[in-house]
This record gives structure tokens, sequence and C-alpha cells, in this order.
């Protein structure tokens, strides 16, 4: 049976991945891609006749954004929970970019 959350046989041509394609197109705003979508099935779920679904589908937009901003604020293993430990973690990526720019001059 097709996994109709997950991986929609109709979200797949040639092998691509339609959320891959997405990701490639939006750049930068993925993100707000992904939030609209977890908008749009929660708003929905109880009127479209598939609630559960219309939850799982947000849920793994949600899923998606997590995985997303895991990738953007980890550093090493360490992971930022607090806008403070984010500021540190931007900080120090930009101090290390600082440091490659003065090292390659």
């Amino acid at each position: 049976m097709d996994d109709m959350v997950n991986h929609p046989p109709h979200y797949n041509q040639n092998g691509i991945e339609c959320i891959d394609a997405i990701k490639a197109s939006t750049g930068d705003h993925f993100k707000d891609y992904l939030k609209g979508n977890i908008i749009k099935y929660l708003w929905r779920f109880n009127y479209k006749g598939k609630p559960m679904e219309d939850l799982r589908k947000a849920r793994w937009y949600l899923d998606k954004l997590i995985e997303e901003e895991k990738e953007f604020w980890t550093l090493g293993e360490h992971w930022a929970e607090s806008d403070s430990d984010k500021l540190d973690v931007a900080r120090g990526r930009k101090l290390k970019r600082r440091e490659q720019n003065d090292a390659s001059i």
C-alpha cells in the first residue's frame, strides 16, 4: 500500500521527490514553505474528511522543519537550545569564517 503521508507516489517524478525540488527552488525560504504547510494541514484537518491523515501531514512538515533547524543550529555535537545559544553559535561561525579569511590572506 502507498504511503500517502511520507512518500505519496504522485510526488515523485523520475526519481526526484517533489519536496527536494521545492527545497532547491526556494533556497532560504524553504522553512517558510514548511511553516505554511503546517498551518494549512492544521487549519483543514477537521474539514476534509481525513483528519488523521492531515494531522500526520502537519507532523511530517513539522518534523522536516525541525530537521532543517537542527541542521542550521547544530555546531559539532552541541545543539543550541535557547536564543542566546543560537546567537553564540552564529557568532562562533562568523568568527570562524573571519579566522579562515585572515589565514588565507
